[in-house]
């Protein structure tokens, strides 16, 4: 609760910065929908058993089943990247970023079966390809980058080179299939040439300027864009319909400054700490997996910037929170709860 309040004051602070509290709030996903943060304490107050910890991930990972069969129904039919039930690349994407890493923790769980180790790799390799259609590069690199660093901590090298060896695998099986505009998206001829990247680093810029001009409270929160229509290259008209930094550590520190990037940094180094603190265990695991996912993506765009996907973050959150109150209460009063091995 601190350092949500810490997290959301210095937002706050940033909307105040702007003098128009209400609008920004309105055009801003995580203050307009800030009630949804509440799932943490709803799960974390209500969900006392490891059974409801178990049935809530299997109904977010079916979910994920579901959305990687849409996602290969609209490559079937011609989409070059596809956008899922919201046909919305960012939404998806984030939500691919947040469910694949705790999806491969479970499938080289050793407190698993065999077979449900064996389901679980498939549900991954689905993930992975799911993944792949969104064509979104800063979640192809931030699910690799968060698969390696979870399992270099937990099952070592060897677990690790298997894993990316079957990560690579899929996504090369997937890329066989793919439409060449799709592949195209890699292609190192492309890279030095694509306009989105290309106009990525004149937004780096760009916030890099508008926080050494304001450096302590920012911009205000929603006036990147109308400090970069000041800023866009003139050659480069179409340009100005940008409307953040496409990153969301220079996003805070454009528009909130060193307060508001504090307040960022606060929220996401505290998740870490705890999930990594408690890598030993699957809750933590998981949680570490879908925050650094998230922080990664956050590097090529806003993780934060779609509200049907932070009610996904908002939930794993609290079932982290949930699984560790469960064992700190069986700790304390000497029961084992349930029996079942998939609760163990």
């Amino acid at each position: 609760l601190l350092v949500f309040g810490i997290f959301y004051g210095t937002m706050s602070i940033s909307a105040l910065r702007a003098w128009n509290l209400t609008m920004k709030i309105e055009l801003y996903p995580i203050m307009e929908w800030a009630f949804e943060a509440l799932l943490i304490l709803c799960i974390a107050l209500f969900v006392r058993t490891k059974r409801q910890v178990w049935i809530l991930w299997m109904a977010l990972f079916l979910s994920l089943l579901v959305v990687d069969f849409r996602q290969f129904y609209l490559v079937a039919h011609g989409a070059v990247r596809a956008g899922g039930f919201f046909k919305d690349i960012p939404t998806i994407s984030i939500i691919y970023g947040l469910l694949v890493p705790p999806l491969a923790v479970l499938s080289v769980d050793m407190e698993l079966g065999k077979r449900e180790r064996n389901v679980f790799w498939g549900m991954l390799a689905l993930g992975l390809m799911g993944a792949y259609a969104t064509g979104a590069r800063g979640v192809w690199l931030a699910i690799l980058m968060a698969i390696a660093v979870m399992f270099a901590c937990r099952g070592g090298w060897k677990r690790l080179l298997r894993c990316m060896a079957a990560c690579i695998l899929c996504f090369l099986v997937i890329a066989l299939v793919a439409s060449p505009r799709t592949r195209d998206r890699v292609a190192p001829e492309r890279l030095g040439r694509d306009d989105s990247i290309m106009a990525r680093f004149a937004l780096y810029d760009a916030a890099t300027e508008m926080f050494f001009e304001h450096p302590f409270l920012g911009v205000g929160m929603q006036q990147f864009n109308v400090h970069w229509r000041e800023k866009c290259p003139s050659d480069k008209p179409n340009w100005q319909k940008l409307v953040n930094a496409h990153n969301t550590c220079l996003m805070y520190l454009s528009e909130g400054g060193l307060v508001g990037f504090g307040g960022y940094i606060t929220f996401v180094g505290y998740l870490l700490w705890w999930a990594w603190k408690r890598r030993d265990t699957r809750w933590g695991l998981q949680l570490f997996g879908t925050v650094f996912s998230a922080f990664v993506q956050g590097m090529t765009g806003n993780e934060f910037g779609m509200h049907q996907a932070i009610r996904v973050y908002w939930m794993i959150i609290g079932l982290s929170f949930a699984a560790e109150a469960i064992v700190l209460e069986e700790g304390q009063t000497g029961e084992t709860s349930d029996k079942n091995p998939v609760d163990r």
